[in-house]
């Protein structure tokens, strides 16, 4: 999913395991029992034009701040932050 967020693509996909946290509320979600949720969400999708502007604005900013400048900082504070004890 973080990948098509970078394309500028919208995102419709399941609320479970790590997603939601790496791709914030950037996307659509939804529970991956719920089959009617998930026709909901892939048919709002498709048919509305606001929707798809919206989530590939707000995917492609999301996407952005996974970028290896961030990786560097945030690894290095956990060095930091071991090194302190």
């Amino acid at each position: 999913p973080l990948e098509a967020l970078a394309c500028g693509l919208p995102v419709v996909c399941s609320n479970k395991t790590s997603l939601p946290e790496v791709v914030g509320d950037s996307i659509l979600t939804f529970p991956p029992e719920d089959i009617t949720d998930m026709l909901a969400k892939v048919e709002d999708c498709w048919n509305s034009e606001q929707t798809r502007d919206r989530l590939r604005k707000s995917g492609f900013e999301r996407a952005q701040s996974f970028n290896w400048e961030n990786t560097g900082r945030a690894v290095f504070e956990i060095f930091e932050e071991v090194a302190r004890g």
